[in-house]
């Protein structure tokens, strides 16, 4: 029975080596559970920090948006009014050859023309609550557009281009 000692003292020898293997690996465990904790702990900081930071980023276009709305109208801006009230008010008296467009007056003295433009104006300034139209947003710009697109003469303006229109000019009538 010589093998059996022998064999108890390599079963002691394995099972010590087997723990301490298991003290090794649980230390290792817990190593790697520091290291796990420690990182989750720095990615919440850095999703904290980055958090903070994207809600002061938020305020900032937040202001920065503020400040374009009530940016004062540019020049393009002021071009394209121009150019849709110019349209629309050549449209409404009939075109660049019509009488009320050259020459047609409203039987008072005041061009036809001049009124149109001047209640057009006054229109806007009423609409958007400006006492210039200089005041006017460039953040209203395409409202502004759509409102003269629509602008219709009053009804006593109307009947005053429609007079003039359906009038014959001197050069008319002396080739008839």
């Amino acid at each position: 029975m010589k093998g059996l000692p022998n064999f108890d003292e390599r079963i002691n020898e394995t099972m010590t080596v087997v723990n301490a293997l298991a003290v090794a690996t649980k230390e290792n465990a817990d190593k790697t559970n520091e290291k796990i904790n420690s990182l989750a702990e720095a990615t919440k900081s850095g999703f904290e920090t980055l958090a903070t930071e994207m809600n002061g980023v938020k305020k900032g276009l937040g202001t920065i948006i503020d400040k374009f709305k009530n940016m004062p109208l540019t020049c393009a801006d002021k071009n394209r009014i121009t150019t849709a009230r110019n349209n629309k008010i050549v449209t409404l008296l009939g075109g660049k050859s019509s009488n009320a467009y050259r020459d047609g007056t409203d039987g008072k003295g005041k061009k036809l023309r001049d009124r149109a433009y001047s209640d057009l104006n006054m229109q806007i300034r009423r609409e958007f609550g400006v006492t210039n139209q200089d005041f006017i947003k460039s953040s209203q710009t395409d409202m502004v557009i759509e409102f003269i697109r629509r602008y219709e003469f009053p009804y006593e303006l109307q009947e005053a281009v429609a007079m003039s229109n359906n009038q014959m000019s001197l050069g008319e009538w002396v080739k008839e």
